[in-house]
């Protein structure tokens, strides 16, 4: 078994694939090397004398600079190494060419995948991202809080909140702090944010206390106050629901009191009201595959009309995932 390799044939340092021992001899691209120490598996070590200033090489490109003298069979560390990368240009790159290989012996046979709008198939795509060693991690980091910060889900700091109440009392004092008590470090909660940039043209309302009956009935009831006269409410487990239901949803309630668009684990992805409905939503086994059809038993005992929408699975459980694959693989 190769205990060590090199990725493209320019490369100057091979990838240890399992933890090596000093004086150790390994086999790479059928050249003896000996280890001059202990190098743990997936990290690099040196085909070559590097000397100081020399250029690393690995995956065919630049990764580094040694910043001492670096010995044959010697581990690179960032003790011995520092970054450096090649230059990227996009006028740069190499035309890639590629021949389909013969794929007969396959014909008539089926795998799991999906059928896409264009009558091609395919499988689920996953974005990966791999920090290597000679990749600095800290960008990983920047990427994820641009996720979060877009996104809406960036949790504040709390000594920045700390920093903006010292701004706050600089500004309200004319420049001046001396004189003043220094403002407590205010408690932050892990929440989103009330106003993420991701469509921040909508309207962003924290959810109230209590069951998810008494949270509907409050969205309702502020809704309808700010003379709204047709409300739908969806949950966000629901990967099937298009903007064609939510049409739907609204012109049910041109002639309905409500509308429901059931789940099929009994409850009800969608729900939407054309009226306050007071106790449409009490007494109901929130959670369970009881609830469509005890709301449909309380709209009727209330002499509400109802409308249904078509049936769509939601996502609950870990083995659920596959409905929310094949809703971004193949949407409606």
């Amino acid at each position: 078994m190769n205990k060590a390799l090199t990725i493209n044939d320019t490369d100057n340092v091979a990838v240890a694939l399992t933890d090596l021992l000093k004086d150790e001899i390994v086999q790479i691209d059928g050249e003896e090397l000996s280890l001059t120490a202990d190098i743990k598996a997936k990290h690099k070590i040196a085909l070559k004398d590097f000397a100081e200033g020399e250029k690393i090489y690995m995956y065919g490109v630049i990764v580094g600079e040694a910043s001492e003298a670096i010995g044959k069979g010697q581990p690179i560390t960032t003790e011995n190494v520092v970054h450096h990368a090649s230059s990227y240009e996009l006028e740069n790159r190499k035309q890639v060419t590629w021949d389909a290989p013969d794929v007969s012996k396959w014909r008539n046979r089926t795998f799991n995948g999906y059928h896409r709008r264009d009558g091609q198939v395919g499988t689920a795509n996953y974005w990966l991202v791999f920090p290597l060693v000679f990749c600095e991690n800290r960008n990983i980091e920047v990427i994820k809080k641009t996720f979060e910060k877009t996104l809406g889900l960036e949790k504040e700091v709390q000594y920045e909140a700390y920093l903006r109440s010292l701004v706050e009392q600089y500004r309200f004092n004319g420049g001046d702090l001396k004189d003043t008590e220094p403002p407590p470090i205010p408690e932050v909660t892990n929440h989103i944010s009330d106003k993420p940039e991701l469509f921040a043209e909508l309207a962003y309302r924290p959810q109230c206390s209590g069951d998810l009956g008494h949270r509907l009935q409050r969205t309702f009831d502020t809704g309808f106050r700010t003379d709204l006269d047709r409300i739908v409410v969806i949950g966000a487990d629901c990967p099937e629901i298009t903007t064609h239901h939510l049409e739907q949803a609204f012109d049910q309630l041109k002639s309905h009191d409500v509308v429901l668009g059931p789940a099929q684990d009994g409850g009800y992805y969608l729900v939407g009201l054309s009226q306050i409905c007071a106790d449409l939503f009490q007494g109901i086994a929130w959670g369970t595959g009881q609830v469509f059809r005890q709301t449909v038993a309380i709209a009727a005992r209330l002499n509400l009309s109802l409308a249904t929408l078509e049936t769509l699975r939601d996502v609950d459980y870990p083995e659920d995932i596959s409905i929310f694959e094949q809703a971004l693989c193949c949407p409606s």
